[in-house]
């Protein structure tokens, strides 16, 4: 075999294991990290915000707020409690659907509330409500607050547009 034909033939195999080796670390290194990875999974989230993606709310997918029993929400929790810079709650729709949360209010019992403004999450979707001032994005909403909303002992109330409590959270 000449030269150059040997040379290349090392050059492709010299390819081919080292893409297929790349190929095994990076699924090797996928599995555990698969889910656990929270901060994908809330990228994952692709809620839409009227503000961020300028669309009217005419464009926004139909709710699943037709039918009460098929609505499953919750407030998956309530970080940093007390401190305004890193109070934050997680809302996560575990519904089929899309969830329109336009309307809906986030309470804390002692007179606090936040009203969602155009939002629509997907099924499976997570937004974060910072109680801090901050610009709105697809999965981070800011309430613009001065000091702590929450507290230990508080119950977060998830209410939807009518006022139905829809979910709750204790802090403690």
């Amino acid at each position: 075999m000449p030269p150059r034909k040997r040379l290349l033939s090392y050059i492709l195999l010299n390819v081919l294991i080292s893409a297929l080796t790349t190929l095994l670390v990076l699924w090797i290194w996928d599995q555990p990290h698969r889910q656990s990875d929270q901060s994908a999974h809330l990228a994952s989230a692709q809620a839409t915000v009227d503000a961020m993606a300028g669309s009217p709310a005419a464009e926004i997918p139909a709710s699943t707020e037709d039918a009460p029993e098929e609505i499953q929400i919750e407030i998956e929790n309530i970080f940093g409690a007390g401190n305004l810079n890193s109070e934050v709650a997680v809302i996560k729709n575990k519904s089929g659907g899309s969830l329109t949360l336009t309307g809906w209010r986030l309470e804390n019992g002692r007179g606090n509330g936040y009203t969602f403004p155009n939002l629509v999450l997907n099924s499976g979707g997570a937004v974060q409500l910072h109680s801090s001032a901050g610009a709105d994005s697809v999965i981070d909403l800011y309430w613009g607050q001065d000091a702590p909303v929450w507290q230990a002992g508080d119950t977060a109330s998830l209410l939807d547009g009518q006022g139905t409590v829809r979910a709750t959270h204790e802090i403690r």
